[in-house]
């Protein structure tokens, strides 16, 4: 799954350069750098998180990629939900970082 993030200031997608520093939040603790707004916040900016790095998909956007291995989709076939909810906080987090972009 490929996934897009607004930069929090003009309102566009984000570059490659821009996804780069979230790609690199992604897998850091951040919840010490970036303040926690709430308890919500807090659990999603603990967990460090894996994606692909970012890829372009025009002279100007990128995407940040999320892939859902056999082992994984195994599980989302079994009806377990440990595979969806790991998948959501990822993206939670993207989200997150993405609105908190000017503090990264």
């Amino acid at each position: 799954m490929s996934v897009r993030i607004k930069h929090p200031d003009t309102g566009k997608w984000m570059t490659k350069n821009e996804l780069a520093k979230v790609f690199k939040a992604m897998t850091l603790d951040m919840s010490t750098s970036l303040s926690p707004k709430d308890d919500g916040e807090q659990f999603i900016l603990e967990k460090k998180c894996f994606s692909g790095q970012p890829v372009l998909i025009s002279k100007e956007e990128a995407v940040l990629r999320i892939a859902l291995g056999s082992d994984s989709l195994r599980e989302v076939l079994k009806a377990k939900s440990d595979a969806l909810t790991a998948d959501y906080q990822i993206i939670q987090k993207m989200s997150v970082l993405g609105q908190r972009y000017n503090e990264l």
